[in-house]
């Protein structure tokens, strides 16, 4: 079973009215954010609400890796089919040794609210940090700016 195929089973495994719902949808892109510079991402938007809902329930699931580090994200959000929507992650990040504003090879644990358009996405968020040896900065500010592509089948 390849990794693909375990994020769907897990959404479906967290939230079982998604067995009714339409079909995932891939969307990769690139940002500029803050603790991770430049990186690139992949996010599986997967429905729980019908396919014929005007305004579709996802739970999201994002990895994104960068200069900076990497990241992992898991939420919900609400979208329409034109990939309009909002969402609330929760995220945990763990930077690199060229991170922006943040403690180097440290672990950030946090929440990030986005903005998607069929075309860009913007996200701004609070992280703490877990792990690392700075006691200055145990909180910082995350963000991003970025183009986004869904993929269609």
């Amino acid at each position: 079973m390849t990794i693909r195929a375990l994020w769907p089973i897990a959404a479906l495994l967290l939230f079982p009215s998604a067995a009714n719902a339409g079909d995932p949808l891939w969307v990769v892109g690139g940002q500029y954010s803050i603790p991770l510079r430049w990186s690139g991402t992949v996010d599986l938007l997967v429905p729980t609400t019908g396919p014929r809902e005007r305004i579709q329930k996802v739970v999201a699931f994002g990895v994104e890796g960068g200069l900076g580090g990497g990241r992992v994200t898991m939420g919900l959000g609400r979208f329409t089919e034109g990939l309009y929507g909002v969402d609330a992650r929760v995220t945990v990040a763990q930077t690199s040794s060229h991170p922006r504003f943040a403690i180097k090879r440290a672990t950030h644990v946090g929440v990030d609210v986005g903005l998607t358009t069929p075309i860009v996405r913007v996200t701004l968020g609070v992280a703490r940090r877990l792990t690392g040896s700075d006691p200055a900065h145990q909180t910082v500010i995350t963000g991003s700016v970025g183009i986004v592509v869904p993929l269609r089948r």
